[in-house]
């Protein structure tokens, strides 16, 4: 298309550049969106990992069976050292951990380059290692709690409300789950949660409305094993795989 300017003059630079515009705003689009669903891939894996370790996930990177795409250019990979050696800084100067939320973030560069079929692969790649892995019993316990949790989770939006997940737990008819002290602790991690959470409605709305008040997964593992702090292995298996067994037959 040419345009008539004064004088009969055509021109076409404005409407190319309207439309590289155009192109390049759907191309950004089209990234977000890839990189987001891909982060909602990678965080799952993360939680059911159980890590808190950046230290680990770069190890693991750096092994010679993980897929490294050759689309990732070499300024990249200079990038993903610099701030892997920084993010490993910051956890040996703090607390000694890192969040997931940042691990989830410093994945999803790490596969920004990567074709599909290439994401595919390093997903596959990331299922062995941590399905492989020789868990400790408090890792055990902990990845039963996250099956319980993705089981409750019908939406898919790694968030339970708290008050329902609560009465599901109480199915089960030990005398344990209608205590004072199951009071006691459900109470304590309602305020904890409640104090998380950025909602400024009063407390008693937090605690009592199931619209509400929402648990994560991390709280909501750390909660389970809270609560069954004191019971042998052997029956916190059985209980929680109760738990999950009864709520994914629910479903069928």
């Amino acid at each position: 298309l040419k345009f008539k300017g004064k004088g009969g003059r055509a021109f076409e630079a404005p409407f190319r550049a309207s439309v590289f515009l155009r192109d390049s705003i759907r191309t950004r689009m089209e990234e977000a969106r890839v990189a987001y669903w891909r982060r909602k891939e990678l965080r799952p894996l993360l939680d059911k990992w159980d890590l808190d370790d950046v230290q680990q996930l770069l190890e693991v990177l750096q092994e010679p069976e993980c897929p490294q795409p050759d689309t990732t250019a070499r300024l990249e990979r200079k990038f993903l050292v610099r701030w892997g050696a920084k993010l490993l800084k910051e956890q040996q100067e703090g607390n000694g951990t890192t969040g997931r939320d940042v691990m989830t973030v410093y994945l999803g560069r790490f596969v920004e380059r990567h074709s599909n079929a290439e994401f595919d692969h390093f997903m596959r790649f990331l299922h062995r290692h941590v399905d492989g892995l020789t868990l400790s019993e408090t890792s055990r316990r902990r990845r039963m709690a996250w099956a319980l949790f993705h089981a409750l989770d019908d939406t898919s939006k790694g968030l339970l409300k708290w008050n329902k997940a609560l009465r599901f737990l109480q199915r089960n008819p030990l005398e344990r789950f209608k205590s004072d002290e199951w009071d006691t602790i459900t109470s304590w991690w309602a305020a904890k949660i409640q104090q998380d959470d950025v909602d400024p409605d009063p407390p008693e709305l937090m605690v009592h409305n199931d619209q509400v008040l929402e648990v994560g997964l991390e709280d909501f593992v750390d909660f389970i094993g809270d609560l069954l702090h004191d019971v042998e292995f052997d029956e916190y298996a059985q209980i929680v795989g109760g738990w999950t067994a009864l709520k994914q037959n629910l479903d069928l």
